[in-house]
């Protein structure tokens, strides 16, 4: 784990090297990473892009406690779709990220059952209010397509895995989990002639994890070329290398589909 003040110089070269866009939760860092982020956004916020969300709490200290003197990590507490708990985190995130809107919040692993009236006139009231100036699901491909049906008019954007079959809406769509996808497999299983056939061509190196999450973050801005790609590190030269390289490239997709379907 990164010290704090290594994740916050990671977070203002990411910045510098022009990523604006920051994903962001009170899961994330067992609650670390919403007032690590406000430190930045204290400094700079009108260069950033924020996202939060809400339905997922880290463990209570008291869940904390037990999971210490039992060596087990304790469980995140998920389904917190109450109207008083989402108004509640999405104050406290603000108070932790320093600022008076977030350009997105979206609901965090959600399934079709929490989205209630009482959920959606708070979710609406905000947006009203200007402190989530959009709404946006974060879930399962299966639950985002429920929901859409149900209510699609509500959701701006939706966020959602590389490998998911993407929901038909005209939310933004903002994809997640690229260095995990099943593309990645796929490459792997090439033969060693056409590993050297497709870096020959491309002029990446599959053997190289740098050259790998290139690939797959340029893929992933083609398949995504109106919406947004989330990637992370916890280190400055790849973050700026992705930075300077990442670029929807079609005919690196074009190559690597052909490649795949000859594996």
């Amino acid at each position: 784990m990164l010290r704090e003040t290594d994740a916050l110089a990671l977070l203002e070269t990411a910045l510098d090297s022009g990523i604006t866009h920051f994903d962001t939760a009170p899961l994330y860092g067992w609650g670390a990473a919403e007032p690590l982020l406000g430190q930045l956004a204290a400094r700079r916020r009108d260069e950033m892009t924020i996202v939060t969300k809400v339905g997922i709490a880290p463990p209570d200290l008291r869940a904390r406690a037990i999971g210490k003197l039992s060596g087990r990590a304790p469980s995140p507490r998920f389904g917190r779709f109450g109207a008083d708990q989402v108004q509640e985190s999405f104050e406290d995130s603000l108070r932790a990220l320093r600022t008076d809107r977030v350009e997105a919040l979206l609901l965090h692993e959600i399934e079709l059952e929490h989205v209630t009236d009482e959920l959606l006139s708070v979710l609406e009231r905000l947006k009203r209010d200007g402190k989530a100036l959009a709404l946006g699901l974060a879930t399962s491909a299966a639950h985002s397509k429920a929901i859409l049906r149900a209510h699609g008019d509500r959701f701006d954007i939706v966020q959602i895995a590389m490998d998911a079959v993407f929901p038909t809406t005209n939310a933004l769509p903002i994809l997640h989990s690229v260095i995990a996808s099943s593309i990645a497999l796929r490459l792997s299983r090439l033969s060693r002639e056409n590993i050297h056939a497709f870096e020959e061509e491309t002029g990446f190196r599959l053997s190289e994890p740098a050259h790998r999450a290139q690939i797959l973050l340029r893929i992933a801005m083609a398949k995504n070329v109106h919406g947004v790609t989330l990637f992370s590190s916890s280190r400055a030269e790849h973050v700026k290398a992705n930075a300077q390289l990442a670029a929807a490239d079609t005919a690196l997709l074009g190559a690597v589909e052909r490649f795949q379907a000859q594996a």
